[in-house]
């Protein structure tokens, strides 16, 4: 689901953000990176930077709660 994906995608979202910012750009080099369908990537973070950033956030805190 894209539930399941924004959390897979955003560590190389918030990356690629370094260069590319937090954009539909980002987006597909995390998506061409996990071998996700960039059009499905997009539409995971369709409402845009604030979600990504969002995810990011969500993701570095469940590493966290992991230990890693």
């Amino acid at each position: 689901t894209l539930d399941e994906l924004r959390p897979v995608l955003a560590p190389d979202i918030a990356r690629a953000a370094i260069f590319d910012g937090w954009s539909e750009k980002a987006v597909d080099a995390a998506a061409e990176k996990a071998g996700v369908d960039p059009s499905v990537a997009r539409l995971a973070f369709g409402e845009g930077a604030m979600q990504m950033i969002g995810a990011w956030v969500a993701s570095v805190d469940g590493a966290m709660e992991r230990g890693r």
